[in-house]
């Protein structure tokens, strides 16, 4: 468990870590699994994280299989600029 507030990076996350949604609120362009029981918790598990090119369809399907629903967290690299434009 990562009980810092630091913002991560996509090479700061491990499976099995448990992290706060501010924690990795900065990262886009990456698909972060997190375990559905915990999606509501103060402190969220990382079952799996990928990027477009590392993706792995039969790690999701395991997931999938064995927690009967995922839990996803995505944000597009596309929204990085939109933030880049407000931010004066």
């Amino acid at each position: 468990m990562v009980k810092s507030n630091k913002k991560l990076t996509i090479d700061d996350l491990s499976v099995g870590m448990k992290v706060k949604f501010e924690q990795i609120s900065d990262i886009y362009g990456a698909w972060i699994y997190i375990n559905p029981k915990t999606a509501h918790d103060e402190y969220i598990e990382v079952l799996y994280f990928c990027t477009d090119e590392t993706r792995d369809e039969a790690k999701i399907d395991a997931i999938t299989k064995k927690y009967g629903k995922i839990s996803v967290i995505y944000q597009p690299e596309f929204y990085r600029d939109d933030e880049e434009v407000f931010d004066d």
